[in-house]
């Protein structure tokens, strides 16, 4: 009975830590998962690009949190970060002015 009591009384007083720690790794999951479909689709895309048929069958079967993707991207397709960035730079979509005519 007196040790049932006492387990209560920590089970409250870390009751905000273990909250915590569920928020801090709930969001870490988040990200790595938004990480890692990013990484496979322009992985993906890569090897649809490069007409790699085997390299796009093993990135779209085999989940590898992201590793598989890494590796065929700057080991085999050559890719730097900034190949990466460049896709994410927003492009000049304003129409140039119209020449008039003569």
């Amino acid at each position: 009975m007196e040790n049932n009591l006492h387990m209560e009384g920590m089970s409250g007083a870390f009751f905000g830590l273990g909250f915590g720690l569920f928020a801090l790794g709930s969001l870490l999951m988040i990200v790595l998962a938004i990480i890692s479909i990013v990484l496979k689709g322009y992985a993906l895309w890569t090897a649809v690009k490069r007409d790699e048929k085997g390299w796009f069958v093993a990135l779209l079967i085999v989940n590898t949190l992201g590793i598989l993707e890494i590796i065929y991207l700057y080991g085999i397709a050559g890719k730097t970060i900034d190949d990466f960035k460049s896709l994410f730079k927003k492009k000049d979509t304003s129409v140039p002015p119209s020449v008039p005519l003569q």
